[in-house]
């Protein structure tokens, strides 16, 4: 009897971590991981107990968990491991659950309407850029921005030149602020605009008033594909995480950006690039997604935008790694 020369079990586990995903999900949604957490340990029979769970549905599923990473087993008792406790228990300032639910609702969106994305026949990008102004949605994105984008770009951002003496700042799609915050910390003198969709400025404003920086931080409405920044404004125009929405206009954004600075002003802008710690698999599904959702690319090079801020004006730029595959990019105004 003939048999097949290729593998396909590679194609049927992929099919199979959509359900371990899926579980593992809820799981951080039921509060499961908490318990753990809360009591240091627990048997498979105390944790359904405490949840209302199947006895032996919870024992697979804790078993699968294990799998993954996020829980180990000693004799009957099962524990968070260090991934679970600091990304998976709610309490954690890096917990992750909000930022997954982000990431499923633009998946399912790109499921859904699969065929007449794929034919050019849907635009997904008004669904995603509606989306902006929820604020679960800003809550998802400052949680995956806690991973280490938003520690590396401070940091980056406050060892420039100047920085001490900058007084007034914008933070491009800042959204939910968190960037522009954490950079008023670092200087107190500084005072920053959060510059994004109309849409977005009401939960922004509630977020900047809820986190006490009335006053310093402001959220003004301006579509920057159709609008323009206040010429002369700025010590620093912060870009992070939206480049990709201004792929195919990047030109007439860094001469935008170029106008509103003052001289010595610095344009730091932070962004995916391929060839970083990511693997080929992943940045290949992030690509897929972010072009099936309405934007030209996720990833940016960074000799190409080096060369597109050269071409605007700015002075030779500066680069360093932001975690993952990210990328930080600094050019100054002379």
């Amino acid at each position: 009897m003939e048999r097949p020369q290729s593998d396909f079990s590679p194609i049927e586990t992929m099919m199979m971590q959509r359900v371990a995903f899926y579980a593992l999900h809820r799981s951080m949604d039921l509060g499961l991981f908490d318990s753990i957490e809360a009591a240091g340990g627990m048997s498979v029979a105390a944790l359904a107990d405490a949840h209302g769970l199947h006895l032996s549905r919870t024992e697979a599923l804790l078993d699968m968990l294990a799998v993954a990473g996020a829980v180990e087993r000693t004799g009957d008792v099962y524990r968070n491991t260090p991934l679970a406790s600091e990304h998976m228990v709610g309490a954690s300032p890096f917990f992750q659950g909000q930022a997954l639910a982000l990431h499923v609702r633009f998946n399912e969106t790109v499921e859904e309407h699969f065929d007449d994305l794929l034919r050019g026949d849907a635009d997904a990008r008004k669904f995603s850029d509606d989306g902006w102004g929820i604020e679960d949605v800003m809550l998802g994105t400052s949680q995956h921005a806690r991973m280490g984008t938003l520690q590396d770009t401070v940091a980056f951002v406050a060892a420039l030149p100047g920085f001490e003496d900058m007084r007034v700042m914008a933070d491009i799609g800042g959204n939910h602020g968190e960037f522009s915050m954490a950079l008023l910390d670092r200087n107190p003198a500084l005072r920053g605009e959060i510059v994004d969709l109309p849409h977005v400025v009401p939960a922004a404003t509630r977020r900047i008033g809820e986190r006490g920086y009335e006053g310093r931080l402001a959220a003004v409405a301006r579509d920057l594909r159709t609008e323009r920044l206040s010429p002369g404004a700025y010590d620093l125009v912060l870009a992070s995480h939206v480049l990709y929405g201004f792929v195919e206009a990047v030109d007439d954004l860094l001469a935008d950006v170029f106008r509103s600075l003052r001289p010595g002003g610095w344009f730091v802008a932070q962004h995916s690039a391929p060839g970083g710690s990511a693997t080929r698999g992943y940045d290949a599904v992030v690509e897929f997604v972010t072009r099936m959702a309405g934007y030209g690319s996720h990833h940016i090079d960074g000799p190409w935008l080096s060369d597109k801020l050269v071409k605007a004006g700015f002075s030779s730029p500066e680069t360093a790694s932001a975690g993952g595959s990210g990328l930080l990019v600094a050019a100054r105004k002379a």
